[in-house]
């Protein structure tokens, strides 16, 4: 493995990733090391661990499942509790020297979408480290910096390129590297999530016209990708998720957290104008609580949306929104996001994947089978 061949070596890995996107399957970090014919994923999310792998001559979803404590609900688990559970699930599931595709959390990486003058390549990779070393904390020489080309426009008498690049510490890349390692797993490829996402819904946003938002609600935070038909425009974290309805239901009904959580995951559902009237009491009670919670994250989508709108003159407008992520399987919530936006708002199946039995598609494994995509579509 890289990291017991010594550090210089996984130096070398690193440099030589690749710089941009392939035509299919985009990434912003490249390939560590040769890969297998199985291709596999490793989502560890607030709420649990999901593990999806596909064979690359044929997408049938193989999927694995495991609980996170409660604790991680309310913040970062030690590296310590992390490694025991990740090193169970892969012993209870034979996964020693699997390798897998994953990605950072989103607090450890930066991404953002610049528009530059059009330049020679070299000249564009420079001007990306010295966006880059404007908004990260860190020195230029500690990061690892990756960009893709987005497309091109004229505006005026100029014709602008428009990138989106990302940039994560060397060293986190490194202890994540050597986490996975000792749980038995062989990290290949960091990618980042909202790639995933319009990689795992391509086919359906290129029948689509105007602009289309893949929006994932999980328990920590929220992906937001804007695209027009295959071409991806826009990406956003934002630091809203399913956390905010836990605590919302947590102080409407005075309970701690983990029993909020099991409220929410069993008792719980947006109600529509229709269902309203004949709501029980008990019903009408949860209901305002999870409006509480929804209305910011509502909030904070529009923001999102009405800052890119604003830096592209604001002349298309959304036309539509597929959600994912687990707080997206709360029963009303697509058609209470469709009443504030005022848009179509739809829980799709991906054509692309078919799941062997009994793994059936939820909204919850979108971005684990969107970074396993990433090989079996080359």
């Amino acid at each position: 493995m890289l990291l017991e061949c010594g550090k210089s070596k996984m130096n070398n890995a690193i440099r030589n990733w690749q710089t941009n996107w392939a035509a299919k399957g985009k990434k912003i970090f490249g390939p560590l090391i040769r890969r297998q014919n199985i291709t596999a994923a490793l989502d560890i999310g607030a709420g649990e661990i999901k593990f999806v792998s596909l064979d690359r001559d044929d997408p049938i979803a193989t999927v694995i499942r495991y609980p996170m404590p409660e604790e991680a609900l309310e913040g970062p688990l030690e590296e310590a509790v992390l490694t025991e559970i990740l090193a169970q699930l892969v012993s209870d599931n034979g996964l020693t020297g699997t390798e897998v595709i994953s990605f950072l959390d989103r607090d450890l990486v930066i991404t953002r979408h610049v528009k530059l003058p059009k330049m020679r390549p070299s000249d564009l990779q420079q001007a990306i480290l010295a966006e880059a070393a404007n908004v990260a904390p860190q020195p230029l020489e500690e990061l690892v910096v990756r960009h893709t080309v987005l497309g091109t426009e004229q505006r005026d008498h100029e014709q602008l390129v428009e990138v989106l690049f990302a940039a994560a510490p060397r060293d986190v890349i490194y202890s994540y590297y050597a986490l996975l390692s000792r749980c038995g797993l062989v990290l290949t490829v960091l990618d980042l999530p909202a790639i995933a996402l319009w990689r795992l819904y391509r086919e359906e946003l290129a029948v689509v016209g105007g602009i289309t938002a893949i929006l994932d609600v999980g328990a920590a935070g929220t992906i937001l990708v804007l695209a027009r038909e295959e071409r991806l425009l826009f990406t956003r974290t934002l630091p809203v998720g399913g956390s905010l309805l836990v605590r919302s239901i947590a102080d409407a009904y005075g309970v701690n957290l983990a029993e909020a959580s099991r409220l929410l995951e069993h008792n719980s559902r947006v109600l529509s104008d229709r269902e309203l009237p004949a709501a029980s009491p008990a019903a009408r009670q949860m209901d305002i609580a999870l409006r509480n919670g929804l209305s910011e994250l509502a909030r904070e989508f529009r923001r999102s949306l009405e800052f890119y709108l604003a830096g592209n003159n604001g002349e298309e407008q959304l036309t539509g929104l597929i959600l994912t992520g687990g707080t997206g399987k709360l029963p009303g919530f697509d058609l209470f996001l469709s009443e504030a936006l005022g848009i179509p708002v739809q829980i799709i199946k991906p054509a692309v994947l078919e799941f062997s039995e009994p793994a059936v598609f939820d909204p919850s494994l979108a971005v684990a089978c969107g970074l396993a995509l990433r090989e079996a579509r080359r």
